[in-house]
């Protein structure tokens, strides 16, 4: 099975975002549909403060962040999630962010990423 889908134009230029459900760990009814950036730089994956909220997550460690120029960003709280993204499902730990939700390697290095930049379109696969 593979996952598909044209690239986001709320940014310029066009960038890959993929749909995602983001499911309580301890509680599969708590669950909230998101569009996450797909960042193959970043280490891992990141959900946002107002998502954290809804679904009443509970962090378990705080980690130190930076940013893409390598700037210390301070501690974040990392939670425990399960992600679904199409038929693919992933249990993993998400940094808090005050941005977008992004997926990062910790998933994209579990998958077949591939971006058809002519075509604005996303596949993914196993």
């Amino acid at each position: 099975m593979s996952y598909r889908r044209q690239y986001s134009q709320e940014l310029t230029p066009a960038v890959p975002f993929a749909n995602i459900t983001i499911i309580h760990p301890t509680d599969s009814s708590k669950t909230y549909d998101i569009e996450a950036m797909i960042d193959s730089g970043a280490d891992g994956s990141m959900i946002p403060r107002g998502v954290v909220e809804i679904l009443q997550l509970i962090p378990f460690t705080l980690v130190p962040t930076r940013d893409f120029q390598g700037n210390d960003t301070g501690d974040k709280a990392v939670y425990r999630v399960t992600i679904s993204l199409g038929t693919f499902d992933f249990s993993i730990s998400m940094v808090e962010t005050d941005g977008r939700a992004i997926i990062g390697r910790d998933i994209l290095n579990q998958l077949t990423t591939t971006l058809k930049g002519r075509e604005e379109e996303l596949e993914i696969s196993r």
